[in-house]
């Protein structure tokens, strides 16, 4: 997940580079009007004009001729570089070894993990599912969150891109993680607010108290405000 792959591809397109510089090179600087001021006259206005700029060496003179050559010595050396590279190797002049193992002992994303993040990842994943019926996550992901250990190299920050991860949305939505909630009124207002975002991902049939507005008519105030302001929020924050 974290190796090479991507600069290695890259490496290998980028070794073609040269072959296209020194084609277009050799082609740009053979044009005899703009280097030679070689200029062939026509008789009449109709005729079209004549540049005299072709692909053959032997016709082109001045910065083009080195370009040409580079571009031959460079095709033969990408013909020819397994075999350059077999000799060099046995001359000492290059390394054994074509490509290097770098084993960092990251682990996979689950394991990479702080514990704590994790643990509260799978709580908050488990009293979404039971209590408002919104699963997130797939079966491999949710066992892998149940049962793996973490490694001593983690990641930093927010472990991933969900609103509710962003500290300054759950501040904003006034929104209370499952393992701070101290009271009834902040479980009711963070389950609005989860089933408001996380709408799509609610079983069909359902039959669960987060969306009710039903209650006593303090409760039903609050549940109003919070709705108002995370509106607010999302707008400004957008």
């Amino acid at each position: 997940m974290y190796d090479g792959k991507l600069n290695t591809a890259a490496l290998a397109l980028m070794r073609w580079a040269p072959l296209v510089f020194f084609l277009f090179g050799y082609w740009i600087m053979g044009n005899k009007q703009i280097f030679n001021n070689t200029v062939v006259p026509i008789d009449f206005k109709n005729v079209p004009t004549i540049a005299d700029h072709n692909g053959w060496p032997w016709d082109s003179n001045g910065p083009a001729i080195p370009l040409f050559f580079f571009f031959i010595f460079f095709c033969l050396g990408m013909l020819l570089d397994e075999c350059l590279a077999k000799q060099l190797k046995k001359c000492g002049l290059a390394s054994e070894f074509d490509d290097v193992e770098v084993d960092e002992n990251l682990g996979n994303y689950f394991e990479t993990l702080p514990g704590f993040i994790r643990k509260s990842w799978f709580t908050t994943e488990v009293y979404n599912t039971n209590k408002l019926g919104i699963k997130m996550m797939g079966t491999g992901a949710y066992e892998q969150m149940r049962t793996i250990k973490g490694k001593r190299k983690i990641l930093k920050n927010s472990p991933n891109y969900e609103i509710l991860s962003n500290p300054a949305y759950v501040t904003a939505f006034q929104y209370v993680p499952v393992q701070e909630r101290d009271n009834i009124e902040e479980a009711s207002t963070s389950d609005m607010v989860t089933s408001m975002l996380y709408m799509g991902f609610k079983k069909e049939n359902f039959a669960g108290p987060a969306m009710q507005l039903h209650g006593t008519g303090k409760k039903k105030e609050v549940r109003r405000k919070t709705l108002k302001k995370a509106a607010v929020a999302d707008a400004t924050l957008n």
